[in-house]
């Protein structure tokens, strides 16, 4: 199932990146920093994000093997990382286009990104074994 992550990553890459180049809402924002602006440098940040994919790389890629859903997860978090690492080595700051209830802007990778923790953090919580009578 690994081509599904590579798919998926591709797909989200694709239209993060396409969709920042022709904004279809009404905001520009630059993003220097991490979540909700706070200030940090972008070695550290870009550093940080290349450590984290590869401990998700290491953690759940024989998973990924045999579990679609897991190998969906990572490609949107690879995805959403390489779209949102590309503006920061690029261009030194995260091009946010969304703004959502006038005031906090965020862009596809944001969305894979947040998307991808979550199935992650669903699919490693197996569910409970039926208790025998």
């Amino acid at each position: 199932m690994t081509w599904l992550a590579f798919i998926t990553t591709a797909l989200v890459v694709v239209l993060d990146l396409g969709t920042k180049m022709w904004r279809f809402e009404t905001t520009d924002h630059h993003n220097y920093g991490l979540l909700f602006d706070i200030p940090a440098p972008t070695w550290l940040i870009v550093g940080v994000s290349v450590a984290v994919l590869m401990a998700v790389f290491a953690n759940y890629g024989r998973r990924m093997l045999v579990e679609p859903h897991t190998a969906f997860a990572v490609g949107l978090l690879a995805g959403g990382a390489i779209g949102n690492g590309y503006d920061r080595v690029v261009f030194g700051f995260v091009r946010d286009w969304i703004l959502l209830f006038g005031r906090s802007a965020f862009n596809i990778a944001d969305v894979a990104i947040g998307l991808g923790i979550v199935l992650l953090a669903m699919s490693s919580n197996p569910p409970p074994s039926p208790r025998e009578p």
